[in-house]
């Protein structure tokens, strides 16, 4: 999951990790799922853009799209199609499907 700190020009630590506030010049912090949810109070999630998952996943093509891990429910049938294919995710081809194959596999890998 990657993150910004909630105060746009502050900054704390997770694990170690400086994240600062999303009005800073640096970039967002990738952390672990679990830590999200531990400090999800005093974080702002940040926007997965085919740079970022490109950068992730170096071999994999993405559609050009800029989206938050919240947001996932409104993307189109056919940017979910293009995230699946770029993560190698085979479903069912159910909107529902897709969708939750997606948030688990955000959970684990991004």
């Amino acid at each position: 999951m990657f993150v910004f700190y909630k105060k746009p020009l502050g900054v704390t630590y997770v694990d170690d990790k400086p994240i600062h506030g999303y009005m800073e010049k640096h970039p967002p912090i990738r952390i672990s799922w679990a830590n999200y949810r531990r400090f999800a109070p005093n974080l702002i999630q940040a926007s997965y853009t085919p740079e970022r998952l490109k950068m992730l996943f170096p071999k994999a093509d993405f559609p050009n799209i800029i989206f938050l891990y919240s947001d996932l429910r409104y993307l189109t049938w056919e940017q979910m199609c293009g995230l699946c294919k770029g993560f190698g995710i085979t479903t069912a081809r159910t909107n529902h499907e897709r969708r939750k194959a997606l948030r688990n596999f955000l959970k684990e890998y991004c």
